[in-house]
């Protein structure tokens, strides 16, 4: 049985629906974080908390994994943001697939991989957001870009990245477990 799908007395049940919708609860709860709660506590960090739920489900779960809850991440924050729809779903949905092409490579338990694989992906992604940006005009000038919004996000996202690490972890656990005795 795949991790798409779980049985029920019925027979069996494609659980993808299951798993985007446990994906997209948390991405809607990340991005209302981000965008209302954060800013309060936080009023000079840009913290990318959707791009950590990317991260994490890339790496335990793979590109393809990876690639779904990054594009369905990109989507969720176009959507709210209300601007430059698609270019979300492409830089996170791009980086979910590299972290989760990446994941066999390395032993995702230690400290130092989910930091590390936060702080990557989070630079790359927020330079390839301001290059896609540039592209059509709007970028703001790059140094303001890297120590205004870059530097502080990718050093809340290194922080975090490992309790995010951990509740990713425990997501995918009951969702393996619910899936094999419904």
């Amino acid at each position: 049985m795949s991790l798409w799908t779980w049985r029920t007395s019925n027979g069996t049940i494609g659980g993808l629906g299951l798993r985007l919708g446990v994906y997209l609860i948390f991405l809607i709860a990340a991005t209302l974080l981000q965008a209302v709660v954060l800013p309060i506590l936080f009023p000079y960090v840009r913290p990318d908390l959707v791009l950590l739920l990317v991260v994490m489900w890339g790496l335990l779960g793979g590109p393809v994994q990876g690639g779904i809850v990054g594009a369905l991440g990109g989507l969720v924050v176009d959507l709210f943001s209300g601007r430059f729809i698609g270019m979300g779903i492409l830089t996170k949905g791009l980086v979910g697939v590299l972290v989760g092409w990446l994941e066999p490579r390395f032993f995702k338990d230690n400290l130092i991989v989910p930091v590390t694989f936060s702080v990557c992906a989070t630079l790359g992604e927020q330079l390839l957001y301001w290059l896609l940006l540039s592209a059509f005009g709007w970028g703001p000038p790059f140094d303001y870009v890297l120590f205004r919004i870059i530097v502080p996000t990718v050093l809340f996202d290194a922080v975090i990245a490992y309790p995010a690490f951990l509740l990713v972890r425990e997501i995918e656990n009951f969702l393996r477990e619910f899936q094999r005795n419904p």
